[in-house]
């Protein structure tokens, strides 16, 4: 009973942990959003039904870049099988791009993850160069959790072939293709937050309706 009492005591300061530090960001309108949006803005995602993920700091677990074409934003993402928004094809992993608004609606109507942003605080990157990619087909990185144990928990930094990449790997990868982070920066040991360090960025908000 005592161990019962115990672990549901610790179920509650998590939760109330969890909602705490994903509510202390200020929101942005998806309206807002969707007008502002510029080419080097990253999106963050957080999974809403995996709320023990990276509790002990920012609650992001998928990361993707803006891009900006026709006056309409667009999102350039890696991610592995199942995670695309609905109605899209979510059969292959590797790069993506999808509408900004598909996201949003995702977001707000009760899929799996919850958006924050991050604008891009520097000079304008124009369109066609933001275009120039997603490249030939890239497989998503499976061994992931493996790989950040070693870059993070134990200091090593593991042998991950740019022939396959995370989402963190691949936004710090577009960032450098937009010349907004350094060509010669090693890009295969960071987590999706670490692809904020790439660029100038204001700070994180959620997206709201």
């Amino acid at each position: 009973m005592r161990v019962t009492k115990m672990i549901t005591a610790l179920a509650i300061i998590v939760v109330i942990l969890y909602v705490l530090r994903c509510r202390r960001f200020a929101g942005v309108s998806s309206a807002e959003l969707l007008r502002t949006a510029r080419t080097g803005d990253l999106v963050l995602f957080r999974n809403e039904r995996r709320p023990w993920y990276y509790l002990a700091a920012l609650p992001i677990t998928h990361i993707g870049v803006v891009i900006r074409r026709g006056g309409q934003p667009w999102v350039l993402e890696m991610h592995q099988v199942g995670d695309a928004p609905p109605g899209y094809d979510a059969k292959a992993d590797g790069p993506h791009v999808y509408p900004l608004e598909a996201r949003i609606a995702e977001s707000l109507n009760g899929g799996r993850w919850r958006l924050f942003h991050a604008p891009y605080l520097g000079p304008e990157v124009t369109a066609d160069t933001a275009w120039a990619f997603p490249p030939a087909y890239v497989p998503y990185n499976y061994a992931y959790i493996k790989d950040e144990l070693r870059c993070h928990a134990l200091g090593r930094i593991p042998r991950i072939s740019m022939d396959t990449m995370h989402c963190g790997n691949y936004a710090a990868w577009a960032l450098q293709r937009l010349g907004i982070a350094p060509a010669d920066r090693r890009i295969d040991c960071i987590v999706p937050l670490d692809a904020l360090k790439f660029g100038s960025y204001g700070k994180i908000q959620r997206v709201v309706k």
